[in-house]
Parts: C-alpha cells; sequence; structure tokens
C-alpha cells in the first residue's frame, strides 16, 4: 500500500493480470458510476440508484458530509465503503 496526500494506491494481482486501485473520498462526481455499479450489483435502474444515494447521502441533514470511500480501478469506480454517521 501506497499514500500520497489523500490518495491510497494499492496494487492487486490476481493470477496474471495486476491492478492498481486507488482509494479516495466520495465526491458528488463519482455518482454516475456509483448509480452503475448499484444497478449491476443490486439491480434497478441508474436513475433510481442515483437517487437512493442523493436522498440517503447527500440530501440527509444530519450529515456533514457521505462518508464513503471508494476503489477506483483505471478510473472507474469498483467498489464502494459507505458509513452511516452517528452522534454520541
Amino acid at each position: 500500500m501506497v499514500t500520497l496526500g489523500e490518495a491510497t494506491f494499492n496494487t492487486v494481482t490476481r493470477g496474471s493480470v495486476e491492478m492498481d486501485y486507488e482509494i479516495v473520498e466520495y465526491s458528488a462526481t463519482f455518482t454516475p458510476q456509483l448509480a452503475l455499479l448499484r444497478s449491476r450489483l443490486f439491480g434497478g435502474s441508474n436513475v433510481l440508484n442515483a437517487e437512493y444515494l442523493e436522498r440517503k447521502h447527500e440530501l440527509d441533514t444530519r450529515l456533514s458530509n457521505p462518508f464513503y470511500n471508494l476503489a477506483i480501478a483505471d478510473g472507474q469506480v469498483v467498489g464502494m465503503r459507505g458509513i452511516y454517521g452517528s452522534q454520541l
């Protein structure tokens, strides 16, 4: 694992294929790609998945910002980890 500024890069070798993954914080510019990924994983249309992401994370007034980390490979979102915040 290599960390450069806020981005973390991981290299994964599977068989004879090596891929570099960049772990980045979520920004709204990734919403279309994230909606497509959710559609492929869970079904539903891209539009419905984009609306879900917006409603659940971007429009929630209880959160100061969405808690997502995205895995990017070759410029495409290939994974996501979402955390729902709570206050103690």
